[in-house]
């Protein structure tokens, strides 16, 4: 598997590079080689090879099906390291539809950067529209406050319906306070 997640990590980079003006790595507040875990109980994840996509790994998070709240299952990333108030941050995550529901052409996901814990504030947030070709998305975010590591991370809000969706390398990357906002990529 080691030569898998470096193969991922290298995909990660090279997909992202395009969008730095510095040394990206030290930019990430993420680990790109931990991926994404399912969360909730109505959702699963498995890893699988999929060389369409850069890295050629993903993860597969089929959700069974609807929940009460959207937030209810989904997948999720773990920030690794503390931000500051003011911090400018960027997800990108690559995304396709495996099984959408009523054969949908595509589905729409609200993907976040948010308090890890309660109340699960948001600190950005976008609609992504997820088709069945791999393709980049975005988030932009700003830091409300100082938190600690661990204590922020990414949620894909799926539970609108049973659905499967294939999620490749993400990473968040932090360009601290002040970053013009309008240099960076957004859905």
């Amino acid at each position: 598997m080691g030569g898998l997640v470096n193969a991922l990590l290298l995909g990660a980079v090279l997909a992202v590079a395009a969008m730095a003006d510095d040394d990206i790595a030290q930019k990430f507040v993420n680990d790109p080689k931990a991926g994404w875990a399912a969360s909730g109980a109505c959702a699963s994840s498995e890893l699988f090879k999929d060389e369409t996509v850069q890295g050629g790994v993903a993860a597969r998070l089929a959700i069974t099906a609807k929940s009460a709240n959207p937030w209810d299952c989904g997948g999720h990333i773990a920030l690794t390291k503390p931000l500051k108030a003011g911090d400018v941050l960027l997800l990108a995550f690559w995304a396709k539809t495996e099984k959408t529901p009523d054969g949908a052409a595509a589905i729409d996901v609200n993907a976040n950067i948010q308090n890890d814990s309660a109340p699960y504030n948001s600190l950005g947030s976008a609609m992504v529209h997820v088709e069945a070709q791999w393709k980049l998305h975005f988030v932009q975010a700003v830091a409300d406050r100082d938190y600690g590591a661990g204590a922020v991370g990414t949620q894909l809000q799926l539970a609108t319906a049973a659905q499967v969706i294939d999620l490749g390398p993400a990473f968040i990357l932090d360009y601290r306070p002040g970053y013009d906002r309008t240099k960076m990529p957004k859905e």
